[in-house]
């Protein structure tokens, strides 16, 4: 995954003291009205050090691409259209086309993309830009809902996929899982006495989770042992909320019973002498447990669309626990 430092034309840049220090890979400019001399000055000056991200969000667009698309061939340019149409797009596939210019396509979360056929574009669209915090402006928060979009990018399309805004070294772990090839960092670096201060410090921190973080929002979940009645079991599924009993006997766990594992039962085999059924006809022997060192694998599956409202995990002391959904977005996000 690759780093752009977003930095600001209007700010006074001390070029090679920033850039050449840091183990940056882009530098990212946001181009939101006609270049002027002085600034198209900056540009080449930064150019000098570091490939340059341009990302694009004015209704001039092909004023600015005709005054920096012929700098450095390496340089990424995205571009975002305020008042989306589909006419609006094929001149903008046009005029690319013409310029045998590769872009990239920015665009917020609630951008349609179940509606629009990108991938017929791929001679022209190199990456997709997405602002991942909210709102869609400098020092916003990280955006929960750009997972989920991304998500559905990659499954959908097949683009490399580039994220901007709120990002930090937290949910960089995230965006690592989901395949990002770059990130777009800005106010993340405020913290910092220089940018490759703040490359150092995600670097060290990168995938820095771990379970024990997730612990104190943890609980024992509701268990009951193999030999155990239905009625039993239906009282300490109702007592517990969490829809499930645990079926274990001295840390050794059986299966998991949920409301409905008993319904299908109930359905298969009749409600004739139901009492009587105990936990180790019902269960599910397999449940799935996350280990202590998976935090990688439990935000994969948190990230995924069959994911439940609670997952279990194994503790240090090898007891089950119940890990909330909503301690992953507390903790990673």
């Amino acid at each position: 995954m690759k780093i752009s430092l977003s930095l600001n034309l209007l700010d006074d840049i001390k070029t090679s003291e920033v850039l050449s220090a840091t183990t940056i890979d882009f530098v990212h400019l946001d181009l939101i009205s006609k270049i002027n001399a002085p600034q198209l000055k900056k540009i080449y000056s930064i150019n000098k050090y570091k490939k340059i991200d341009f990302h694009i969000n004015s209704s001039k667009w092909f004023e600015i691409i005709n005054e920096i698309h012929f700098l450095r061939t390496e340089n990424l340019i995205s571009i975002q259209i305020d008042e989306f149409s589909n006419s609006s797009f094929q001149k903008l596939m046009k005029f690319c086309k013409k310029k045998s210019l590769k872009i990239g396509f920015a665009c917020s979360t609630d951008f349609d993309f179940i509606n629009f056929n990108f991938n017929k574009y791929r001679d022209i669209l190199k990456f997709i830009l997405v602002s991942t915090s909210k709102p869609s402006i400098t020092g916003a928060p990280f955006n929960f809902n750009s997972i989920k979009f991304i998500n559905h990018l990659n499954n959908n399309f097949n683009f490399e996929v580039h994220a901007d805004g709120g990002i930090n070294e937290k949910n960089v772990s995230i965006l690592s899982l989901l395949n990002i090839n770059v990130i777009v960092l800005g106010s993340f670096f405020n913290n910092f006495p220089n940018p490759a201060d703040g490359v150092n410090f995600l670097n060290k921190n990168f995938n820095n989770i771990k379970i024990k973080d997730l612990i104190p929002d943890c609980f024992p979940p509701p268990s009951v042992r193999p030999s155990t009645n239905l009625l039993t079991i239906l009282k300490k599924i109702d007592d517990g909320g969490i829809g499930f009993v645990l079926v274990q006997d001295s840390n050794k766990v059986y299966g998991i019973i949920s409301d409905g594992d008993i319904r299908r039962f109930i359905l298969k085999n009749g409600a004739d002498n139901i009492s009587n059924v105990k936990a180790k006809k019902i269960m599910y022997k397999n449940p799935l447990i996350f280990e202590k060192n998976e935090i990688g694998i439990i935000v994969q599956y948190f990230l995924s669309e069959n994911r439940m409202n609670q997952l279990l995990i194994r503790n240090f002391d090898n007891s089950i626990l119940v890990l909330p959904i909503n301690s992953i977005i507390k903790n990673l996000l």
